[in-house]
């Protein structure tokens, strides 16, 4: 599976995938994107937990590759759903709105945090930057 991250390259190791929020709208009209609901995600090492309306969801998520090409950080990886998962402390803890469609072969997430947006889109196998009208809509 992968993720296109749209994002900007600091350096080899920094990307800043922090988007205007004056763009959520051009996106959300753009993608035909419809709001699912405030998510609260956490992680411990590789163990995402994702709390939406008060019902957790459990996954492994095991990175195999990560490139940048063209503005978009491409993650290769593999997930396996976890039954049940006990935690106290986490290693990140984030809350943002979720608005999300699905189009063609993608899935496409924007995510509306207190200060930024940004966007990812969810694929099952990996694909050419071009398709992406994201980067050209921000690049103008």
């Amino acid at each position: 599976m992968y993720i296109f991250h749209y994002c900007k390259k600091i350096n080899d190791y920094l990307f800043d995938e922090k988007l205007n929020t004056k763009l959520k709208e051009k996106i959300i009209n753009t993608y035909n994107l419809k709001e699912i609901g405030k998510i609260k995600e956490y992680w411990e090492n590789n163990v995402k937990i994702t709390s939406l309306n008060g019902k957790l969801s459990f996954e492994y998520v095991n990175d195999l590759s990560i490139s940048y090409l063209d503005g978009l950080l491409i993650e290769e990886y593999k997930k396996e759903i976890c039954l049940d998962y006990n935690f106290y402390k986490v290693d990140i803890e984030e809350e943002y709105i979720l608005y999300e469609n699905e189009m063609n072969e993608l899935l496409i997430k924007l995510k509306i945090y207190d200060d930024y947006i940004s966007i990812e889109y969810h694929s099952d196998k990996k694909l050419d930057s071009s398709i992406f009208e994201i980067i050209e809509m921000i690049n103008n």
